[in-house]
């Protein structure tokens, strides 16, 4: 099993359990922790992982979040300062 892992890796490890295979035990940002394959975690170190996914992303805020998350933002800034 793998030494640092996210919460990311149980959703690969979880299926792997179940009995299904997946390319190079890898799913999406997950590594199977029943592999002998590293985890991104600690391919990258904990912290670079952490700071990549903490970063902004246009393309993610615009397409996927949507109008009603900046609705929602903002109303929620409005409101703080009262």
């Amino acid at each position: 099993m793998a030494g640092v892992f996210t919460a990311m890796d149980m959703f690969p490890t979880t299926l792997a359990a179940l009995g299904a295979k997946m390319d190079d035990d890898r799913l999406a940002l997950g590594t199977n922790l029943f592999s002998d394959k590293d985890t991104l975690a600690e391919e990258m170190g904990f912290d670079a992982f952490n700071e990549e996914l903490s970063k902004r992303s246009i393309f993610y805020n615009n397409n996927l979040l949507g109008k009603s998350y900046y609705e929602i933002r903002d109303s929620n800034e409005a409101n703080s300062g009262e």
